[in-house]
């Protein structure tokens, strides 16, 4: 691979079809070099096989295509346990920011560092904020066995 296309590789959210017949999994950290293409749909599929999960990081040196804020609502229902939380989130469209607040600002890092999101408790009083326009069902539990995109 040469420099020149080297920006324009990408990990994308197949490459962890695998892990989803892991469903006892507890932890998961995916630190990558490359661009991460997490679709809402790949983040759904996650979130229904990993019931147990305790912890998930998501880090992409060269940038992670950003979830949707009902990713934190798609953690909520289906995941528990979770206490530790380091993934990029899209928050434009979240009820504490205001219209004035530039593009740039509207992205939001959960991080287990966080004292305030340090159990999942808080994670799901933050998450059930999220405005009613979401659906009340966020992903569709045929999604881990059909491994559709």
């Amino acid at each position: 691979m040469t420099a020149a296309n080297s920006d324009d590789m990408k990990f994308p959210s197949s490459a962890l079809h695998p892990l989803l017949a892991f469903m006892l999994l507890r932890a998961l950290a995916l630190i990558s070099a490359i661009r991460i293409e997490l679709e809402q749909t790949a983040f759904c599929r996650m979130a229904l096989a990993w019931p147990r999960l305790e912890s998930l990081t998501i880090i992409a040196a060269r940038g992670l295509a950003l979830l949707p804020f009902r990713a934190l609502r798609v953690l909520a229902q289906h995941c528990p346990c979770l206490t530790r939380l380091n993934i990029d989130v899209d928050v434009s469209k979240a009820p504490e920011f205001r219209a004035d607040v530039p593009p740039a600002a509207r992205r939001a890092v959960f991080a287990a560092a966080h004292p305030w999101l340090s159990d999942h408790p808080v994670i799901a009083e933050f998450a059930a904020r999220i405005p009613q326009y979401l659906d009340e069902e966020e992903c569709d539990d045929n999604l881990v066995e059909s491994g559709d995109n």
